[in-house]
């Protein structure tokens, strides 16, 4: 065998030599990337199953909800009522009435007395102030609308920005209609645990 083709023999090997030490590094990187992409959807999927519990205690509360809806556009409208409160009122003394207000104006003293957590916390305190706001469903659902728009603002993407446009969608059912005291007290429970979670 001559030197040229020896030569040329080992200038191969070299190459192939070469070529494997490569290959070997770009299988490494490539192994190295697919691991990464494994572990993201191991901890996507363990979010999944954590958000699973909120989402169907959600729903069933939007169906709770519903069924509450159904039942308050079922009943007739009384006229009598506003002439039955006033009878009352001018029935009932004072002294009567105003442990009835109490409760009220003590749970408005306590959430003002808690300090706030930031301009979030701010917007879900005040969700929670116009269910007190005696609207109608459509009103509800438009300032949940809005203060929906401005937690955008801080945080652009929220499993609570899909559970509260469903409840959006159950309170514009509600039309003209208020909130039964049952409502109320779920909502704000509600949104107790949308800014929880949002604040963690």
């Amino acid at each position: 065998m001559s030197e040229d083709v020896q030569r040329m023999l080992i200038k191969k090997i070299e190459e192939l030599v070469n070529l494997n030490n490569s290959l070997k590094t770009l299988f490494k990187e490539l192994i190295e990337i697919v691991a990464g992409k494994f572990e993201q959807i191991r901890v996507s999927l363990n979010q999944l199953k954590e958000q699973k519990i909120d989402v169907k205690e959600l729903y069933d509360r939007v169906l709770a909800i519903e069924e509450s809806v159904r039942s308050l556009a079922a009943k007739p409208v009384v006229s009598v009522k506003p002439e039955t409160a006033v009878v009352q009122e001018s029935k009932v003394s004072e002294a009567v009435v105003k442990p009835v207000e109490e409760p009220v104006s003590v749970a408005v003293k306590v959430s003002q007395a808690t300090p706030s957590k930031g301009p979030v916390d701010d917007i879900f305190r005040y969700m929670a102030s116009t269910l007190e706001a005696d609207l109608s469903g459509e009103e509800l659902a438009r300032e949940f609308e809005t203060s929906r728009d401005k937690l955008m603002e801080y945080h652009s993407f929220h499993p609570v920005y899909h559970e509260i446009a469903r409840v959006i969608n159950t309170l514009r059912k509600y039309k003209d209609s208020k909130l039964t005291k049952r409502d109320v007290e779920e909502l704000t429970a509600q949104i107790e645990r949308w800014r929880d979670r949002m604040l963690s």
